[in-house]
This record gives C-alpha cells, structure tokens and sequence, in this order.
C-alpha cells in the first residue's frame, strides 16, 4: 500500500486511469508523440495495462515510445523523484533526457 495516501485519493486515480484506457478504444491522446517510462520491478503500474494503452494509442496515429529500466537497474515507482531514499536519479535522469530529446 501507500502509507500515507487516503484510499479515496488512490481510489480516484485508479478510477482515472481506468477511464484513460477504456476511453482510448474511441479516441486517440490529446497529444501526437508520448514517450511511458518506467521499471520491470515497479509493481504499483500494471505493465500489460500500459501496453494496452500503447497499443490503442498507436492504433488511433500517435507515436508511442517506451523506455523499460530492466530489474537489474534497482529503478523503483518514483523514478525521477529525487526525494525518494533508493532512487537512482543519476542513473535515470540522463536516459530521460537523451529519450525526450532524442528527436528534437
């Protein structure tokens, strides 16, 4: 769990996301290139959920990039908050950079 975190907070967010991806079987995003990011041992996302969202996205003309950091990086939920106690941001942050600047 998130200690902490009010269930109904995280409740909403789960609600939301749940929208996101029922919505985008009708509907593409609001933006033409999206770029998920994130860990193999983060078990708070569901990565088949991601890949569903990806595939609908992409189905519906967006460019979809996605970055996995492998297990064996140690890269938890929060990757690019520098707050949280084993988190890796010197490894993450230039591999966030070089991703969303790659093509620019």
């Amino acid at each position: 769990g998130y200690t902490g975190f009010q269930s109904r907070s995280i409740g909403k967010v789960l609600q939301l996301g749940a929208q996101i991806v029922h919505g985008a079987r009708e509907e593409g995003p609001a933006t033409r290139s999206i770029l998920f990011m994130h860990s193999a041992t983060d078990n708070a996302v569901s990565h088949q959920v991601t890949d569903i969202l990806a595939a609908r996205w992409r189905a519906r003309g967006a460019i979809i990039d996605q970055y996995v950091f492998p297990a064996s990086d140690h890269v938890y939920h929060d990757l690019i908050d520098p707050t949280q106690k084993e988190q890796h941001t010197d490894l993450v942050y230039p591999i966030l950079l070089k991703q969303i600047t790659e093509d620019l």
